[in-house]
C-alpha cells in the first residue's frame, strides 16, 4: 500500500529517511528551508519539492520532520505552515510536553 508522505527538515538525518520512504514506494513531498538541498533531494530520489510546509502537507496520509530544535519545528507546524493532520513524527529531540499541548491548542496530534 502507497502512502502520501510530507517530510519537512532534510538535514543529516532526514534527508535519507525521506529517501529510504520513497524507495519504500510511498508519494514523498519534501520541505526544507534551504529549497536547493530539497531539490537535491529530488533529483536523488523519487519525489516533490514543496515550497512550504502547508503545501507539503495538504494531502498527506502521514508527517515526518527532522528539524533540529524546538524553534525549528514551531516553525514548521504551528500557526497556519501546517494544515490540520492525523500524525506528527519528530525524528530529533525536543521538549514534547510544551509543544504537545501547543499541537492540541490548534487541533493537531502528536
Amino acid at each position: 500500500m502507497s502512502c502520501k508522505v510530507s517530510f519537512l527538515g532534510l538535514g543529516v538525518m532526514g534527508y535519507p529517511m525521506a529517501g529510504y520512504i520513497s524507495k519504500a514506494g510511498h508519494d514523498v513531498t519534501v520541505y526544507n528551508r534551504t529549497k536547493t538541498k530539497a531539490e537535491k533531494w529530488a533529483k536523488e530520489y523519487k519525489g516533490n519539492v514543496a515550497d512550504t510546509p502547508m503545501e507539503a502537507t495538504k494531502d498527506s496520509d502521514f508527517i515526518f520532520t527532522c528539524v533540529g530544535n524546538d524553534n525549528d519545528l514551531r516553525e514548521v507546524t504551528l500557526g497556519e505552515k501546517v494544515r490540520s493532520i492525523l500524525i506528527i513524527q519528530q525524528h530529533q529531540q525536543i521538549s514534547q510536553e510544551n509543544f504537545i499541548k501547543k499541537l492540541k491548542l490548534k487541533d493537531l496530534n502528536f
